[in-house]
């Protein structure tokens, strides 16, 4: 006589098996969370126009930060849409960061709906050039 155990465990095994590939199957993997912080840097600007951040095609976001000194700071992209090279020059050419001793510290921070693009956008490098020399600081997002 044969025992009817064996053929039972083999179909409840064969069955479980079965039950955890639907499941593997159907439920999606739930992605890690993460935490969008800055990358900082702190960037020294001259008199004469140059890279202030290089290009990163993945770059979201840009804030500029300039320290509370009676200087001014005059940022832009360093290149336009077409490809064109932009200089910055102080006072006319760029945005123009105006600071105040003792003051709260300006930031430029570009509109929202600026492009991550590499030429002329977010993601492109950002040139810079000040009234005196002074520690920039580069929040990329």
């Amino acid at each position: 006589m044969k025992s009817p155990v064996r053929p039972r465990i083999f179909i409840v095994g064969l069955f479980a098996l079965a039950m955890a590939a639907i499941l593997f199957v159907t439920v999606p993997p739930k992605a890690q969370p993460t935490i969008n912080l800055p990358l900082a840097s702190i960037v020294s600007v001259t008199t004469t126009a140059a890279t202030l951040v290089g290009a990163n095609p993945g770059r979201k976001s840009i804030q500029i930060c300039m320290p509370p000194v009676a200087q001014t700071l005059t940022i832009i992209p360093s290149f336009n849409f077409a490809g064109a090279a932009l200089t910055p020059v102080t006072g006319t050419t760029g945005f123009q960061l105006q600071g105040a001793t003792g003051a709260t510290s300006p930031c430029f921070t570009p509109p929202a709906n600026l492009q991550a693009v590499v030429q002329g956008g977010m993601g492109g490098p950002w040139s810079a050039v000040s009234s005196a020399t002074m520690n920039v600081l580069v929040l990329e997002y």
